[in-house]
């Protein structure tokens, strides 16, 4: 689950979920969402990408400019993520389809603002600040 919040002068989500591999799902989705406001359900293309990290925070900040590097390269937009992480390491298979129309917004790059992935009660929370 994520939601928008309000941020002064970039645009940022929370995240909610039940792994960490969820987190980096749905921030993923979420910052489509945020480009786009409509996220289809369509897997005609397939992408791997592979990363390691200094923490889960920074691998998420990559992993999420990784996207946005693909999506500006390629006008590719994911919405089905498979992603493992070990040790600050990620593998994910990424399906999503190519999307020629306009943003809605654009984004520029996912940052490392007030960014921390807390976990309690089983389940992993995040704010993340994107760059517009």
């Amino acid at each position: 689950m994520y939601k928008e919040i309000e941020h002064t002068a970039d645009l940022a989500i929370e995240v909610s979920a039940d792994s960490i591999e969820n987190i980096f799902s749905e921030a993923a989705r979420g910052m489509f969402y945020i480009m786009y406001k409509e996220v289809k359900n369509l897997k005609n293309i397939k992408h791997d990408i592979n990363l390691d990290s200094f923490s889960n925070e920074y691998l998420l900040v990559d992993f999420l400019n990784e996207l946005l590097y693909i999506n500006e390269t390629r006008e590719f937009v994911f919405s089905n993520l498979n992603i493992q992480i070990k040790k600050n390491s990620l593998n994910a298979n990424v399906f999503g389809y190519d999307e020629k129309k306009e943003k809605k917004i654009a984004i520029k790059a996912a940052t490392y603002h007030n960014l921390e992935i807390v976990r309690k009660d089983n389940i992993y929370r995040t704010q993340i600040t994107f760059d517009v």
